[in-house]
């Protein structure tokens, strides 16, 4: 017999938002900012329901062996907002009437950052359970600095030519709790501060620009470091899948026929660069998740994705 669900949940947020800007000279000029966020769970994490993989063939052994478990995933309707304190400093020189460059601080205090998780238990019957889903984190932060700027070559004697760049550098981690189950009748529950998932290090990004007449084209290439993808407790086992470097080109051109009526074209993922990934696992010790030994390291997922060539128009009455 399972038992309803029924969560009610209200929230009530003042938010403040100061804005500072410190104009030293016509050229150069300082922001700063403080605001309080508040980002409410999407509705697929708050679902009150789950769903369950076709049960492995070991359930049918008995006894059922160690590392055999029931599998699935559901939302988790008493999840939190992520709650983000946010401090921004920003330096700004305009060299030109289309030319600039920026500096920019910023940190992130920020409490509830939501990522998926696995859950270990029983299911009615006394199965092992598996299940994935969403949870908050405890307290975390995000801190970095970002450098960008755009200019057109005028001063060269090239005014079709143009530039747009920034560099980006994160460091983000979060305090999270890992259910690892019950062991001789009590439940482990470990607290591990890492980074977050889907978070690269460094990321670049680089356009090269071309503006004449009605023809306007932009060739812009990205780039971020590798970053974390899953990181999974399953008892003393830690697995930890990790992302590749990864690199993409991108050209836009489009030609303005009329005033009303323009031909574009998009060529997307000119490299054609496989996304990859690998996967380590850990011999860990609890509560702490120190290494304990056993290391081993695979690739994950290789994975090549579309390169595409498309023409449209754009016409207005």
């Amino acid at each position: 017999v399972f038992t309803p669900t029924d969560v009610d949940r209200e929230f009530e947020d003042w938010l403040p938002n100061v804005n500072a800007r410190i104009r030293f000279t016509p050229e150069l000029q300082a922001r700063l900012a403080y605001t309080q966020t508040r980002t409410r769970p999407s509705f697929i994490d708050l679902r009150a329901s789950g769903t369950l993989d076709q049960p492995p063939t070991c359930l049918q052994q008995t006894p059922i062996p160690e590392n055999c478990f029931q599998t699935g995933s559901g939302g988790n309707p008493f999840l939190n907002p992520l709650l983000s304190d946010n401090y921004d400093v920003t330096l700004e020189y305009y060299f030109s009437r289309n030319g600039f460059v920026t500096l920019s601080l910023f940190h992130r205090d920020m409490e509830g950052f939501i990522e998926n998780s696995v859950f270990q238990g029983l299911t009615p019957d006394g199965v092992p359970l598996r299940l994935g889903g969403p949870i908050n984190s405890g307290g975390g932060e995000i801190r970095g600095f970002e450098v960008q700027g755009s200019t057109f070559f005028d001063f060269l004697g090239l005014p079709q030519f143009g530039i747009q760049a920034n560099l980006t550098h994160l460091d983000a981690s979060a305090d999270f709790e890992y259910d690892e189950g019950f062991v001789n009748g009590v439940r482990r529950v470990d607290t591990v501060n890492r980074e977050l998932l889907g978070v690269s290090d460094w990321s670049y990004n680089l356009i090269g620009i071309f503006e004449t007449g009605g023809l306007s084209a932009r060739l812009a290439y990205n780039w971020r470091s590798e970053f974390p993808l899953t990181y999974q407790r399953r008892g003393d086992h830690l697995y930890t899948e990790e992302a590749d470097p990864v690199s993409r080109l991108d050209l836009s051109v489009s030609y303005d026929l009329f005033d009303s009526l323009t031909v574009f074209g998009d060529w997307t993922n000119i490299l054609g660069d496989p996304f990859s990934s690998t996967l380590t696992r850990t011999d860990v010790a609890f509560p702490n998740g120190a290494p304990t030994g056993f290391t081993a390291t695979f690739p994950r997922v290789v994975r090549y994705e579309e390169t595409t060539v498309s023409l449209g128009v754009r016409f207005r009455f």
